[in-house]
């Protein structure tokens, strides 16, 4: 693990300085005005500066306490694990993986292949599967190459331990919140199929993957999907029994799963080890159909998607959620063999999950290439810090240009938009807040819709925007946003809203402070 420096906390006028900046675009002068006057008045700073002190004075009862920490991972679980709505589209995010070149899907795979129509889907998902042991071996051997920001800076490695074999539980009788519970010493994996869990171990007791190639573990997938449709042919639908509905219980907000998943308990009680099983180790879904078209794909990965007889509103979500567990970390692989991650965001940030992402991908293309010859280089290189640059502009700010285009094209206005930006670099660092309205951008979205501005006029005002989102982003880790979450919850708890003398998950040493917790 690199030695890294802590999260710094940011002096308190470069945090209202950046908050006041970030909202002048979204207002008019009226409304800025106002802000203004709020934000600045001498009432307002006695009691900022009040907060303030109190957290600077928690960072450092907590340094002397537990070095390897960070002052915001308490409010940070507390925002997660006390979020009393639907985890999916709110919370839980999700990666969907490109295709593996050397598997189709075509109707002579499914005549010709072992294991029928499945064998897209089981070879799929015996591949990647294979490979994100190799990774768990790694983390738990402590060989996990170190994340680096172009071979240089290295990054926080925290998070890895919390990205298997983690699940959020359900608070019990009496109890607050949610928590997240993590068993480094789990060996087992669980599988889900048409609402069904199975479980069987694939670690031994040395952390070494007890399959060593894909082709050992198919047979063991193919025959979870072949019991669960054997299941599921009786005169009642799978779909409608009680155990089949994980994923619907789980996405109604955190006062709702605890007591339906007692009634699963009751209705099906040799299933409910399985389950038990899952705050032990990821889950593999598999969805029994799949769908070429990647809007269909995007929502599988979500809230698994269904045909429907009618055309649903524009902007509205449908799913099922039935063959899901969104309490932790999911590899979902559907028919065709398309695949997808969606995992549960309490203890670990995206750029943690897709370094998984592109590490199993990879390996399980580079393990078939093995297969046909040993002459393959080793995956993953440092980069080199050659980007491609799109008019000559940062990639990422490019891009968020492009947001707030589409967005001014369709709805007329601007919107508070929020884009993360890691703060790895420092001892346990989750994220900080980019807001990527600017002055520069506004004028670069109308200026496409002016008829009178020149081609060059546009072009530069885009490279005025990209300049002052990139500076922005720069700036984010230093300047945090993430200050005024945790002065606000303290100050709520003070109010006597809501009082908590809490420890950090990991640490039961960890100094309390009052907070309450707004998401």
């Amino acid at each position: 693990m690199p030695n890294l420096k802590r999260l710094p906390l940011p002096p308190l006028q470069d945090t209202l300085n950046r908050y006041l900046a970030r909202v002048e675009p979204l207002q008019d002068e009226r409304q800025n005005r106002r802000t203004r006057r709020t934000v600045l008045s001498a009432e307002n700073l006695d009691a900022l500066n009040t907060l303030h002190e109190r957290l600077l004075e928690y960072d450092a009862r907590l340094a002397e306490s537990n070095p390897e920490s960070s002052y915001i991972e308490q409010f940070w679980y507390d925002a997660y694990l006390l979020y009393d709505a639907t985890v999916v589209l709110n919370v839980n995010p999700y990666f969907q993986l490109q295709d593996d070149p050397t598997i189709k899907d075509t109707p002579e795979t499914a005549a010709q292949g072992p294991y029928g129509a499945h064998t897209v889907q089981v070879r799929r998902a015996a591949r990647l599967t294979t490979s994100i042991l190799k990774f768990i071996r790694q983390i738990r051997h402590g060989t996990l190459r170190t994340d680096t920001v172009r071979g240089k800076t290295p990054l926080s490695m925290d998070q890895y331990e919390r990205l298997f074999g983690s699940s959020r539980i359900p608070p019990g009788p009496g109890e607050p919140s949610c928590h997240l519970q993590t068993d480094a010493t789990s060996h087992h994996v669980v599988a889900m199929y048409r609402g069904q869990f199975y479980w069987f171990d694939v670690l031994d007791t040395r952390n070494e993957p007890i399959f060593a190639t894909p082709e050992q573990l198919e047979w063991n997938l193919y025959s979870i999907i072949m019991d669960a449709e054997s299941a599921g042919s009786g005169s009642a639908p799978l779909a409608c029994s009680p155990q089949s509905r994980a994923g619907v219980v789980q996405h109604q907000g955190l006062s709702v799963p605890c007591g339906r998943l007692h009634q699963l308990a009751q209705s099906q009680a040799d299933r409910l080890r399985a389950v038990r099983g899952l705050s032990r180790r990821r889950g593999v879904c598999r969805r029994s159909a799949g769908r070429a078209h990647a809007f269909d794909a995007v929502r599988d990965f979500y809230h698994q998607s269904r045909p429907h007889q009618h055309q649903p509103p524009l902007n509205v979500q449908t799913g099922t959620c039935l063959n899901r567990w969104y309490d932790k970390l999911q590899l979902i692989v559907t028919k065709n063999g398309k695949a997808g991650i969606n995992f549960e965001h309490t203890g670990v940030d995206g750029h943690t999950v897709l370094r998984l992402a592109t590490d199993i991908y990879t390996d399980s293309i580079l393990s078939f290439a093995r297969g046909v010859t040993k002459n393959v280089v080793d995956i993953f290189s440092d980069d080199d810090g050659n980007h491609r640059r799109l008019f000559k502009c940062s990639p990422d700010a490019f891009v968020q240009q492009v947001f707030q285009v589409a967005y001014f094209a369709l709805y007329g206005r601007f919107e508070t938009v929020y884009e993360p930006a890691m703060t790895k670099a420092f001892q346990n660092g989750r994220t900080e807040a980019i807001r990527s309205v600017t002055a520069q951008s506004k004028l670069f979205v109308k200026s496409l819709l002016d008829q009178d501005a020149s081609d060059a006029t546009k072009i530069q005002l885009l490279h005025d925007a990209c300049t002052a989102h990139s500076q922005i982003t720069r700036n984010a880790p230093r300047v945090s946003a993430r200050t005024v979450t945790c002065m606000r919850s303290t100050a709520s708890g003070t109010n006597g809203t809501r009082t908590s003398w809490s420890s950090h998950p990991s640490s039961a040493t960890s100094p309390g402070l009052p907070c309450r917790t707004t998401s």
